[in-house]
């Protein structure tokens, strides 16, 4: 009888602690952390979705001259060059969306490891000490 009730205090008490964590918000998948690690990964998706959307973007830009019924090679090549503008401003917007501050490849780093500094973040006490 007396280890009956040795045990159910024991269970009692680990009921009790298990309610204090999940009060405390100890029981939630990544702790207290939970909030801002969503925030983060919402972060990494949008951005993953703009430049798929621009990638894409990208592939739909022609690189053939639109047929007009008419075999005039000075017109084929004056439409062949303005597409070819067109991809090269869309491709290098698209780099520079990948590499923006902090970059893609960096916030999927960040995500990993909370305490890393972007580049800027890196680079602001030497700027501050050239700004003297």
């Amino acid at each position: 009888m007396q280890n009956h009730n040795h045990v159910l205090m024991s269970l009692e008490m680990e009921f009790k602690r298990m309610d204090r964590m999940f009060e405390q918000g100890d029981m939630r998948v990544f702790g207290r952390d939970t909030d801002r690690i969503f925030k983060e990964l919402n972060i990494i998706r949008r951005k993953q979705i703009d430049l798929a959307r621009d990638h894409i973007s990208l592939e739909a830009l022609s690189d053939q001259p639109s047929s007009s019924g008419t075999d005039d090679s000075d017109q084929g090549y004056k439409q062949s060059a303005e597409n070819f503008h067109k991809k090269e401003v869309a491709l290098k917007n698209l780099m520079f969306k990948a590499q923006t501050d902090p970059p893609l490849d960096f916030a999927v780093e960040a995500f990993e490891d909370p305490g890393l500094k972007t580049p800027r973040q890196e680079a602001s006490p030497l700027l501050a000490g050239q700004q003297q």
